[in-house]
């Protein structure tokens, strides 16, 4: 925080959205006006509090229609104050959505300001069953968010816990405590002079809601369908990728049956060819050997005593082989 004397804090929002409990939260102490008010708030003029080096104002809300003329003035002076401002929306969820006047109301506040726009949002009383569904699915509560005119720098979720049901719950929460002055510190801070603070125009209030209640419906009905398209596109997107991984593993069989077929021609190829060449083998062996009967010398005997004998080789022409 800043020690400026000039440094302003505002909560800003409707009525019940828990603003007064937040400042006493940080204040340390019950210094504003907190609890049940029904829609109509239980603050309805600006409370200042002094806290140190900065000064909490706690401003009242224009969804009340008997009073949003004068809580509009009040908002505006708080405004005026000429310093640097740090402007905080407070605002609750209804099924994980932002209630539509709350829109309207930071819209409307806003637009009166002709310096920079910078500011925070606190999504306040969110219960844990909303929170995990915000975190499971934010397309609504972006939505909501589409409906603002200027977007926020920064948004804080404050849980709803069973033990902050009570006023002084939530003063005695330190570590919630620390964790809003660290939000805080992350929202940029603007200089706000008075000159730049216009009228907050009501007029037509209850109709800018309205409006924008079926602008937010029609958005919900794109995301309907954007979503449902999705999901169709999902469905498709798994589908086909079942039918490849189908037809891989079929290629990958297929090619797997090639493999084995052609390793067995290999093999019945290389069995032909050692029959063959122990065909051939046999085959000259026993050429060799018809070869070798044939070529042994024939003694021929001159009889009548005669003690003389000669020996000679008669050719033979084998099968295949030419004579010489």
């Amino acid at each position: 925080m800043n020690s400026n004397p000039n440094y302003y804090l505002v909560f800003l929002g409707n009525p019940g959205t828990g603003k007064s409990s937040i400042c006493n939260c940080l204040c340390g102490q019950l210094k504003c006006k907190s609890g049940n008010s029904s829609g109509t708030g239980l603050t309805t003029q600006s409370q200042i509090i002094e806290n140190g080096d900065y000064t909490i104002i706690d401003t009242p809300g224009l969804r009340d229609p008997q009073s949003r003329k004068q809580a509009a003035k009040e908002i505006s002076n708080s405004l005026k104050l000429n310093g640097y401002y740090k402007l905080i929306f407070v605002t609750t969820l209804e099924s994980g959505r932002v209630y539509v006047d709350d829109i309207e109301t930071i819209n409307v506040i806003l637009k009166s300001l002709s310096c920079p726009i910078k500011y925070g949002i606190i999504l306040n009383k969110i219960t844990p069953n909303v929170h995990r569904k915000i975190l499971e699915n934010s397309s609504v509560l972006s939505c909501c968010w589409r409906l603002l005119g200027y977007q926020p720098c920064a948004s804080y979720i404050l849980k709803n816990f069973d033990h902050m049901k009570d006023n002084t719950a939530l003063i005695e929460d330190q570590t919630t405590k620390g964790a809003l002055k660290q939000f805080i510190d992350s929202i940029p801070t603007i200089y706000i002079d008075e000159s730049m603070v216009g009228e907050i125009d009501i007029r037509d209030y209850e109709e800018k809601v309205s409006e924008l209640e079926l602008r937010f419906g029609e958005m919900q009905k794109q995301l309907t369908t954007q979503i449902e398209n999705n999901q169709e596109l999902t469905k498709r997107t798994d589908d086909l990728g079942i039918i490849l991984e189908k037809e891989r593993e079929d290629a990958k069989e297929t090619q797997l049956l090639g493999i084995q077929q052609l390793v067995k021609l290999q093999e019945k190829f290389s069995e032909d060819q050692k029959m063959m060449a122990a065909q051939a083998n046999e085959m000259m062996i026993r050429q060799m050997e018809i070869r070798a009967e044939h070529s042994k010398p024939i003694i021929i005997d001159g009889g009548n005593g005669s003690s003389g004998s000669f020996s000679f080789n008669i050719p033979v022409s084998l099968p295949g082989c030419s004579s010489q």
